[in-house]
């Protein structure tokens, strides 16, 4: 067999991003998608003994990390599991919203803000789910908050709906470039130091005052 570490390799091209295509996604507007990458670990730890091990010992295997609705209640579905296995490996967590969703996926997100690199948040209901979000994060570099359709559709047609992103990582951010917020008319309480780019999508504005 193998020996430990060439095998450790091999793991970790198969789950390097094909940093191209998601480029090209971002470009276009579109969030990269990392689902297919999640069941890369499960199909390696059902081969055989030995491989299963190996990867249960390469915290980077257990990520990216994508939450779809029906996981975020069920703290044995396979997220959840990656979250455990990721141990102090980088994170990068999608998460996609529905209503009447579990708020402990925020508590278990903040418990691991030093290690968090990427967030992407989708289909997101109201604001003040992520209020929970108040540790620092040293290592985020990529942030995208986009709200859910149904929102968008009722402030165009004028309702008035909370659109103050609330205070995020106690305003720390050291690392972030690029964020990418949706709806959000006014951020006022977070200070996005190191900024080189903020690209704001469905932006509604009654006056040209109106930008926070």
């Amino acid at each position: 067999s193998l020996p430990p570490e060439i095998l450790t390799t091999i793991f970790q091209c198969l789950m390097e991003p094909d940093t191209q295509q998601q480029h090209q996604r971002t470009l276009a507007g579109n969030p990269p998608s990392n689902r297919s990458a999640t069941r890369i670990p499960i199909t390696i730890t059902h081969v055989c003994r030995y491989w299963r091990d190996s990867a249960l010992g390469c915290p980077f295997m257990w990520c990216p990390i994508v939450f779809e609705p029906k996981d975020v209640g069920n703290k044995y579905s396979l997220p959840y599991l990656c979250l455990q296995r990721s141990l102090g490996a980088p994170l990068d967590v999608q998460i996609r919203c529905n209503k009447g969703m579990d708020p402990r996926i925020w508590g278990e997100l903040a418990a691991r803000s030093s290690r968090l690199r990427s967030l992407q948040v989708t289909d997101l209901l109201a604001p003040e789910q992520l209020r929970d979000l108040r540790q620092a994060v040293p290592l985020l570099h990529t942030l995208r908050i986009e709200v859910g359709h149904h929102l968008l559709d009722r402030r165009w047609e004028g309702e008035d709906l909370p659109d103050e992103l609330p205070e995020l990582f106690a305003g720390s951010t050291p690392a972030l470039r690029r964020p990418t917020l949706s709806l959000f008319t006014s951020f006022s309480t977070n200070r996005f130091a190191n900024l080189e780019m903020l690209h704001l999508s469905h932006q509604i504005y009654r006056t040209p005052g109106e930008l926070g």
